[in-house]
């Protein structure tokens, strides 16, 4: 004959219920918002007896563009004496060797070549480390439109539509702040009523494509 739980099993049994089901709550949190956590993340600046403290979209973006000029000299300056760059050296110096360029201006035009490129992937890796979403989606009108570009009044209408999805964040933001970032990373450029995407922000779309890098960032 069953008999019942005790009352000590049938708070026991409680308890394990509530900790799966909190379990199980925060798992589909987590899961639901794992982008969102992840970005909060890559902002923290500080954790202390103040709390949390984050940077904002803008100082994110102006960080990156008082930096962008000096982006080869600064990620040089920070890899100071790594014994990869100097594995990379030595590869860079045979490479030449069998190539037998005897010709120094050859060999000059050649590291001058593979360092432009190199210097592009950078900037493109750092423009997509904190370009919005909306931002990329412009660009992708803008490179649609192509030599034509798009009048100022249809990305002010743009832009304002993106204010009213994020109004917490950019709700504020007037256009010039949003367009900034664009125009100080040569992505776009303002040709009398008009904003054209240039060479610069053509690439960047096929780096992103070629790489499949997500379209889909915040904001």
């Amino acid at each position: 004959m069953a008999t019942s739980p005790s009352p000590y099993e049938i708070q026991l049994l409680n308890a394990i219920a509530w900790h799966h089901l909190a379990f199980i709550f925060l798992s589909a949190f987590i899961f639901g918002f794992r982008k969102q956590i992840s970005e909060l993340i890559e902002r923290i600046r500080k954790i202390g007896k103040e709390g949390v403290l984050v940077d904002s979209p803008l100082e994110k973006q102006q960080e990156k563009i008082d930096t962008n000029t000096n982006l080869t000299d600064k990620v040089l300056a920070e890899l100071g004496n790594s014994a990869v760059l100097e594995k990379n050296k030595t590869q860079i110096q045979e490479e030449l060797e069998r190539l037998d360029l005897v010709n120094e201006d050859d060999k000059v035009q050649l590291l001058a070549e593979r360092l432009a490129w190199t210097q592009l992937l950078l900037q493109f890796e750092q423009i997509y480390a904190v370009i919005f979403g909306s931002q990329i989606k412009l660009l992708d009108k803008l490179n649609e439109a192509h030599k034509q570009g798009i009048s100022i009044s249809e990305v002010s209408t743009y832009i304002n539509d993106v204010r009213r999805s994020y109004p917490d964040t950019l709700g504020k933001w007037h256009d010039e702040q949003y367009l900034n970032y664009l125009i100080s990373s040569s992505l776009i450029a303002k040709d009398g009523s008009r904003y054209k995407i240039t060479n610069v922000g053509t690439e960047f779309l096929i780096w992103m494509a070629r790489h499949r890098r997500d379209r889909n960032k915040r904001l």
